[in-house]
């Protein structure tokens, strides 16, 4: 979590990143305010890691697959589905849950538009996207390995710095 906080916030100016101005090297009240801005975005960008692993295939959306709450989540629901993919095979978020959260994510994957679909931590990318993966029979999204043996891992992911992955990388 340290290592993708770091990655993060790498070229941020000071003010955006939590650390005082030099001004404020005196524990005046805004650099209070700062350090614990700080803290919490820390706290929110382990919040994004831990939603992008929570499985091997993450849709971000508004609402959740049995009601979404806008006609774009409700596509991307559909189109994975058309896919084979039922909603018991993936996970999903309501942004609309989390404001913080919800900006954070948009940051992360340096994607601005809801939904998203993630598989193995990765952005897949938006509702265009995966129209044109669909269309094209390039949306593939059954594991080699079984859905039991994914589950069992024991393994902990490590945070997410890379970069979001092309379409035709799938």
């Amino acid at each position: 979590a340290v290592a993708l906080y770091e990655t993060l916030w790498a070229n941020k100016t000071p003010i955006e990143s939590g650390e005082k101005k030099s001004a404020c090297a005196g524990g005046c009240p805004c650099a209070e305010k700062q350090e614990s801005k700080a803290v919490g975005d820390q706290a929110v960008l382990i919040r994004v890691n831990e939603i992008i692993r929570q499985s091997r295939i993450v849709l971000i959306m508004k609402g959740s697959p049995e009601a979404p709450r806008c006609k774009f989540s409700k596509q991307m629901v559909e189109l994975l589905s058309a896919a084979g993919v039922s909603p018991s095979c993936y996970t999903s978020f309501d942004v609309l849950s989390d404001p913080a959260v919800r900006e954070a994510i948009k940051g992360v994957l340096a994607w601005s538009t809801f939904p998203m679909l993630i598989v193995d931590g990765a952005l897949v990318g938006g509702l265009d996207v995966v129209k044109e993966l669909h269309a094209s029979n390039s949306l593939n999204l059954v594991p080699e390995a079984t859905t039991a043996t994914v589950a069992s891992s024991n393994t902990v992911p490590a945070p997410v710095t890379q970069a979001p992955i092309a379409a035709a990388t799938l």
